[in-house]
């Protein structure tokens, strides 16, 4: 984090000032003076008119070190305890020292809380909330359990030897170095927990971690941080500022080499050369445990000269690189490598407002102008210091104005610090890959925006690489390619800078620049990438020939626009084109795109599709969404081709037969294609294919023949389609992992018992679901719904799918499943929605996650799911046949259970259940009734209760079961339940919410489990605590008609504690 401050005070005093001032304390703080400490005392320090409180926090925030004098009326001051907080927090969070000194006082009783200081705190019960106190005596223990100086343990009492041994050891602890950090560090004490716990191992190995992330993150504040709070800990500690030296070259290297000696061993050692330096530290270090910490690191060779093998140092000894370049730390035998990501909405709105408030929040005219700055700003520290530090004091007109500024040109000081990444870029290639990508190729395809590149003549399969490993771009969930804002912001900031004029740089994306450019029907040689996706041109014609001098343009983006002239002799470098809504039925006769790779023409007015004669290099053609396109043109023309897209061409009747020859094409997509009948049988000549898109081709019916000849397809997805059966060659492929096919989601009624048996013994021509899918040894998903199976086409081998992973036979007519089932030990999700025969169900996998049967009102039995003890979701609701669930008390992972209208004979819960349970977040359970089983401890008529914790210390509380009948308010359908868990003793509120659900009866039970995990506080018995429901987004409490709470314990309590039953 940038805008790092020095402290203005290297002791803050902490007294109370009737006990101590005028005596000893006075005379502490004249011998501190007179030493040279810069010391805060509270009463001469602040500026008359000043916020106290505020002034008290920063002064401490400023303090090197805290000298807490507790004397026998200290904790009878609450302004004294909230100081101690404060105190406490930074030496938790900052790494600040705290020296406790105990006047008149014994530190047990600081401690403990016993005699003057106890009973102090207990006058303050009266006038304090339960949070204040606890706080206090938290504080009051944890400082209390510090070495400190107890007057009467020295020198027979004599104050003034006592103070000059305290000076001393002040003035040793301001000797040890001790790093600034961030004046305002919100969100830094997770960061820095997560890595002491790294590296504070009873290992007594030398343990290497590397800190990376995009620049301005806060990675050298949290080292700085980490190195404050464990440095204490070491023989010697050294925190080198690399990057700040290495641009000196040996010179500057010898000089880390040197202050890292000077710093471990507490004396100055001359070194003549780096290898001089190497020697050096290998032989004086070896022996010693120490703490280093080099940051931004960029050079292997560098980091090598000064912290170059574990046998260097002394068992254990810990090692800090911070550096914006991943790759670095992969050579440098990193043992924990630590990620430091941008801030959450929340922390970055808390930062922005400390530096343009002095406030964690805006005032209420700011609100809305704040969060888009932070939105834009996605959480990186720097920008939100930088902004907020600027915007301080300004008016809303001022606020506006920066905010446009900034959409056009961004702040000075953010692009400097970010461009250090794009400057440190290995080659020309690199640099030009990333500018690429954020003037164009941000948001698209990883494999695509490769595919660009190569052609460009870069290198992609590294360059992307590199840009990854430097924490300037990264890889969404999506496999696209994402910038941070402001890294994209420094990009084009770069390439603005190439010219004032628009025509003289080498990438253009802003309508006015862009605007500019073709206004003036001149210039543009340089120009190499041009993309404009606003529809600002949208009713203007514009004529070819302002590109006729743009003879280095590789990728243009130009949707919505209208050209009008030759195109002879222009494009000729162009690798891709995007054209969305272009206004011509066909590419122009004299276009040659001799060199594009990808063109999309999606929403165009095309009604064939473009010819390939002289696209000879091009491998991907997006034409989705093109309305008026009718058939397919030759494809003979385009053998590089490796994606095409038809997606959303309703109108398509007709596909070419040279579709065949296509032989590297691997992405084939006719999605909504809803005309389209059928597919050439030439399709299944595509060697090369491994995606295949039909999903609601609402009027194909078949499928060729010879779709097995497809050997390299991985996925077919055709849901929605009118196809009734696959073809039997579906087996020969061998390498499918998905196959999806169904008609619809058409509800089907249950058929007689006669009925099962005549469609049992009706002969058919083929097999809807031929058995030759048994033998698909990589299928990992089997989407099947509404495709009306019955029992003869679910292979009764099904348990050889091996792989098998996801199962969706959804609104099928068999009544069973074949007992082969079991088998399937990959098995993690079993859909049979609205199966409206199916009887029964044999034995689970034992790996199934989740089982679904909904509103499948024939089903009577289930196997006991003891046998698939891993299940996490289960929903039975509508099985209105179901009577019993055996089995639950050994599901411990379960989250969730829906059997709301399966008439259950007896309730499936018991309290062994939530004990056995270990779901990280709770259950979730719906049942048909209206009942609360008479084990629960507390029942009420109503929608809240009032409990006492019991006071068995010697059990161990395992969580809170909540237990509602509820039933549909007013008008609603849908309900969420929601629980409000309140600890009136500790003033917390805990919600508990439920999931949305369709409400169609009478009345339903809710059961929801709270582990004690999400208890903020230990249960520690005789907390009062109040429970009560309501319907989420509601302010109402009512949407329970009885209500019961179940305290769970590993061994239950006596009843005798709880409080009686009111139900």
């Amino acid at each position: 984090m940038g805008n790092l401050y020095s402290p203005r005070y290297e002791v803050f005093l902490s007294f109370r000032g009737k006990d101590t001032r005028a005596t000893f304390l006075d005379h502490l703080y004249k011998g501190l003076c007179d030493a040279g400490i810069t010391v805060f005392r509270d009463d001469d320090e602040l500026p008359r008119g000043e916020d106290i409180a505020r002034s008290l926090h920063e002064a401490i925030e400023e303090s090197k070190i805290s000298l807490v004098v507790f004397s026998k009326n200290y904790a009878s001051s609450k302004w004294c305890l909230n100081e101690l907080v404060k105190i406490l927090e930074c030496k938790e969070n900052l790494g600040k020292l705290i020296i406790p000194i105990y006047y008149d006082v014994d530190p047990s009783e600081v401690r403990h809380q016993t005699g003057l200081i106890g009973d102090s705190l207990a006058k303050h019960e009266s006038n304090s909330s339960p949070e204040q106190l606890r706080k206090w005596r938290a504080a009051l223990t944890a400082v209390g359990s510090l070495s400190g100086f107890h007057l009467q343990n020295h020198f027979n009492g004599s104050e003034v030897k006592f103070i000059e041994m305290i000076i001393q050891e002040v003035l040793g602890k301001l000797n040890e170095k001790y790093m600034d950090i961030a004046r305002h560090p919100v969100g830094i004490k997770s960061h820095v927990s997560e890595l002491i716990s790294k590296l504070w191992t009873v290992s007594s190995d030398v343990i290497n971690v590397g800190i990376w992330g995009m620049g301005g993150v806060g990675k050298t504040t949290i080292a700085k941080a980490v190195f404050n709070q464990i440095s204490p800990y070491f023989d010697g500690s050294s925190f080198l500022d690399v990057g700040s030296q290495v641009s000196r070259g040996n010179s500057g290297l010898v000089a880390l080499q040197e202050k890292l000696l000077k710093d471990t061993l507490r004396k100055r050692i001359e070194v003549s050369c780096v290898d001089h330096g190497i020697q050096l530290i290998k032989q004086r270090l070896q022996s010693k445990k120490a703490l280093i910490v080099l940051d931004d690191g960029t050079d292997v060779e560098k980091i090598y000269s000064l912290v170059g093998g574990k046998h260097w140092f002394g068992p254990g000894s810990r090692i800090i690189i911070t550096t914006r370049d991943e790759h670095l730390l992969k050579c440098s035998t990193g043992d924990v490598k630590y990620e430091v990501k941008c801030m959450t909405e929340k922390e970055g709105l808390q930062l922005f407002c400390w530096h343009a408030f002095k406030n964690p929040l805006p005032p209420e005219d700011f609100v809305e102008i704040s969060e888009s700055l932070v939105t834009y700003a996605q959480g990186l520290p720097l920008a939100l210091e930088v902004w907020g530090s600027f915007l301080y004091r300004r008016s809303m007109v001022e606020w506006k104005s920066f905010i446009e500024r900034l959409k056009q040109i961004p702040h000075d000081s953010i692009v400097e610090k970010l461009r250090i990444s794009y400057d440190g870029l290995p080659d020309h290639t690199t640099k030009e890959t990333f500018l690429d990508i954020a003037c164009f190729l941000e948001g698209w395809d990883k494999e695509d925006v490769s595919k660009v590149l190569s052609s460009c003549g870069f290198f992609p399969e590294i360059g992307i690489n590199v840009l990854i490993e430097k924490s300037l771009a990264t890889i969404n969930e999506s496999n696209q390619l994402s910038l941070h804002n402001l890294i994209r912001d420094m990009g084009r900031e770069i390439v603005r800078r190439e010219s004032k004029y628009p025509g003289d740089r080498s990438r253009l994306w802003d309508p006015d620049d862009i605007r500019d450019l073709i206004t003036r029907h001149k210039g543009g040689e340089k120009v190499e990438a041009l993309k404009l996706v606003e529809p600002v041109f949208k009713d203007m014609c514009v004529s070819t020939k302002v590109f006729s001098e743009m003879k280095n343009l590789r990728l243009l983006q130009i949707d919505h626009l209208t050209l009008q002239g030759s195109f002879k002799d222009i494009f000729k470098e162009l690798r891709v084109l995007s054209w969305h809504d272009c206004h011509l039925e066909h590419l122009p006769s004299d276009l040659h795109l001799d060199k594009l790779v990808i063109l999309d023409v999606k929403h165009s007015s095309f009604k064939e599709s473009p010819s390939t004669k002289h696209l000879r290099c091009l491998k991907i053609l997006d034409l989705s969404y093109c309305e008026s396109l009718v058939r397919t043109s030759d494809f003979t023309g385009s053998p590089m081709l490796e994606k095409l897209l038809f997606r959303g061409c309703s109108s398509l009747t007709e596909v070419h037969s040279s579709i065949e020859y296509l032989e590297v094409l691997v992405y084939l997509d006719f999605t909504g294609c809803k005309k389209l009948k059928g597919l050439p049988e030439s399709i299944c000549k595509l060697k090369s294919l491994e995606k295949l898109y039909l999903n609601d081709c609402t009027n194909l019916q078949q499928l060729p023949a010879d779709m097995g000849n497809l050997r390299l397809l991985t996925a077919l997805y055709a849901m929605g389609t009118s196809i009734k059966q696959l073809p039997v060659s579906c087996g020969l492929l061998k390498n499918l992992q998905l196959l999806e096919v169904g008609n619809g989601c058409k509800i089907l009624q249950p058929k007689s018992r006669l009925s099962f048996i005549s469609s049992f013994l009706a002969s058919k021509d083929h097999d809807i679901l031929p058995s030759s899918i048994i033998n698909l040894p990589s299928l990992e998903v089997l989407k099947v719904p509404f495709f009306n199976l019955c029992q003869r086409d679910i292979p009764n081998c099904l348990g050889r799918l091996f792989s098998l992973e996801v199962l969706d036979l959804s609104g099928n007519n068999f009544h069973s499943l074949p007992l082969t089932l079991s088998h399937l030990s990959k098995l993690k999700t079993l859909c049979l929605y609205g199966c409206p025969n199916l009887l029964m169900l044999p034995n689970l996998p034992c790996n199934l996650e989740e089982l679904c049967t909904r509103n499948c009102r024939s089903l009577e039995m289930l196997p006991d799911l003891s046998c698939a003890n891993r299940l996490q979701l289960l929903d039975f609701c509508d099985c209105s046949r179901l009577v019993e669930i055996r089995g639950l008390e050994n599901l411990k992972y379960l989250k969730y259970m829906n059997a709301i209208g399966c008439m259950l004979r007896k309730n499936p819960l018991a309290e062994g259940f939530f004990k056995a349970n270990s779901a990280l977040n709770g259950v979730n359970v719906f049942l048909h009734g209206d009942e609360i089983p008479s084990w629960l401890s507390y029942r009420v008529v109503g929608s809240s209760i009032s409990l006492i914790v019991p006071q068995y210390m010697e059990q161990e509380f395992l969580g809170m079961i909540v237990w509602a009948i509820c039933g549909p308010q007013g008008e609603h359908c849908v309900g969420t339940p929601i629980a409000i868990i309140t600890d009136l003793t500790n003033g917390i509120e805990y919600p508990l919410f439920g999931v949305d659900i369709a409400v169609r009866y009478e009345s339903y039970a809710w059961v929801s489990y709270m582990p004690r995990r999400h208890f903020k506080r230990p249960i520690k018995g005789g907390e009062k605590m109040m429970v009560s429901i309501k319907e989420h987004h509601s302010s109402k409490e009512g949407l329970g008609k009885k209500f019961g709470v179940h305290l769970l314990f590993a061994t239950s309590p006596k009843r005798k504690s709880f409080l009686p039953s009111r139900l």
